[in-house]
């Protein structure tokens, strides 16, 4: 089990049972995910406005984004899915008022949504799933 730990800037990680094992610092993340197939694990970096992946030890394998607008960047990027089918992640990018979608390598895929409170409109998205059975990406605003 890997818990964000956001206001003291850590992972840490726990048994089943509850059991610590380990931390590392150095991350405000406020979502994080772990892809079964890959076991690695994906979270959101609030402050710094990135993407970043790790092994389940704590090491840095990869990160992307930067604050700003455009597709692939970030602004309080909040809540992660992961597709474990295709490692693709999901991103509730939370000032941006959308969701943004990469590879599994950070590769900018697509995105949607605008500022609002109508069908297909956000006012800061927080929280992110993925259903593996049918697809869809549920999303809390």
């Amino acid at each position: 089990m890997f818990v964000s730990d956001s206001q003291n800037h850590r992972i840490q990680k726990f048994t089943n049972n509850g059991d610590f094992i380990k931390k590392w610092k150095d991350v405000y993340s406020f979502g994080v995910t772990l892809n079964p197939n890959s076991d690695n694990l994906n979270l959101s970096d609030v402050n710094y406005d990135k993407i970043k992946k790790f092994t389940t030890n704590g090491n840095l394998i990869l990160e992307f984004g930067a604050l700003g607008e455009e597709n692939g960047k970030f602004d309080k990027p909040k809540g992660i899915a992961v597709n474990p089918n295709t490692g693709n992640l999901f991103l509730a990018d939370s000032k941006n008022y959308r969701i943004q979608k990469f590879t599994a390598d950070g590769i900018y895929i697509d995105s949607w949504g605008t500022f609002g409170s109508g069908n297909g409109q956000f006012d800061r998205p927080r929280r992110i799933g993925f259903d593996i059975n049918t697809g869809n990406v549920y999303v809390t605003d």
